[in-house]
């Protein structure tokens, strides 16, 4: 049986050690220390010698070298020999920290924050990679003690401009988080990379309101026109069904073509008045409803009633305002 290969702890590696060993003893670790000991000097993980070449034992994966490209075609990553040398563990999943490159372990601590809740698999959005931040390293032999940041496709759509202030944690003007969106005043669309409490996650309140502030539609029934997303949402408790939760947050807008039927009436008929009403209301007993009908169905005995007896018919798809607009025609005001 062939002999196992030596692996020394590289300088680096040794560091990372010594750092999660300092941190589970100073109270600030927030896994057992022994489970991420166990991480870092796993016999089975890679390891690059200071000479940028791969040592490792009969057992390690059988995976490209340290040189060979970390990034798939779609920016996201598939794993290498190099890449958890100096960061992350294989428990992950990914190469993201925890671990820091200093043996960082806690998200409150910049080289961690939220690496992981930005690169977890998610419900209700696409999955982020770490190429719509970082330019995913070609080669293992990176380190350079800056943090390069380049912005994706989505980062950057609807001609937003994300930054990053170190000295805060914060980041700003990012399409992910809401930057162009008509909330950015008022939602919480400048996320702390190391508050990682769920206060930048949270539906209704992060990245935009529910609904979003004019001059988007006021109406809660986004199904109505963002069908491909998703299935319901739920006002009250602020929770959504997805229909397809990849293209939210996908750096543009999916609407569907809209008509005048599409928030209120029967599509079928082509007959824009309720029911349906604009949430979904059917009975009569509903002022949503009422007597719509009843009013704009052909007379036997008097002139028929139209829509702008009442109502000044619009001349956008987009004017939900959440308010009754009254018009009234020259008939309704006829004889003073």
């Amino acid at each position: 049986m062939p002999q196992a290969v030596t692996r020394p702890h590289s300088p680096n590696r040794s560091l990372m050690l010594l750092g999660v060993l300092v941190a589970a003893c100073s109270g600030k670790a927030t896994h057992p220390a022994a489970e991420l000991v166990d991480a870092v000097v796993d016999t089975q993980l890679p390891h690059i010698d200071a000479a940028g070449t791969d040592v490792a034992t009969e057992d390690a994966p059988d995976v490209p070298g340290p040189d060979a490209p970390a990034a798939d075609v779609d920016g996201g990553f598939e794993p290498m020999d190099g890449c958890y040398s100096c960061h992350g563990t294989l428990a992950n999943g990914n190469p993201a920290p925890p671990i820091g490159t200093g043996g960082e372990i806690d998200t409150q601590q910049p080289a961690v924050g939220a690496h992981q809740q930005h690169l977890s698999k998610s419900l209700w959005h696409r999955d982020v990679q770490c190429a719509d931040c970082h330019v995913v390293p070609l080669v293992a032999k990176h380190k350079n003690g800056v943090i390069d940041f380049a912005w994706s496709s989505v980062a950057t759509a609807m001609a937003s401009t994300p930054t990053f202030d170190s000295g805060t944690a914060t980041c700003s003007g990012a399409y992910c988080h809401g930057g162009t969106l008509f909330d950015a005043a008022t939602a919480k669309t400048k996320p702390v990379w190391t508050q990682v409490d769920g206060t930048f996650n949270s539906c209704g309140a992060a990245c935009h309101m529910t609904p979003p502030s004019a001059p988007h539609p006021q109406n809660t029934a986004c199904a109505n026109c963002h069908d491909a997303v998703i299935a319901s949402f739920d006002p009250a408790t602020q929770t959504a069904v997805w229909k397809d939760r990849t293209l939210h947050v996908n750096g543009q807008i999916d609407v569907k073509t809209l008509t005048c039927t599409t928030c209120h009436g029967d599509a079928a008929t082509n007959n824009p008045a309720p029911p349906l009403g604009t949430h979904g209301e059917t009975l009569t007993t509903q002022p949503a409803v009422g007597a719509h009908q009843q009013h704009l169905a052909a007379s036997a005995w008097h002139r028929d009633v139209v829509c702008t007896d009442c109502h000044a018919v619009p001349v956008s798809t987009s004017h939900a305002n959440g308010v009754i607009d009254f018009a009234w025609s020259a008939v309704a005001l006829a004889m003073a």
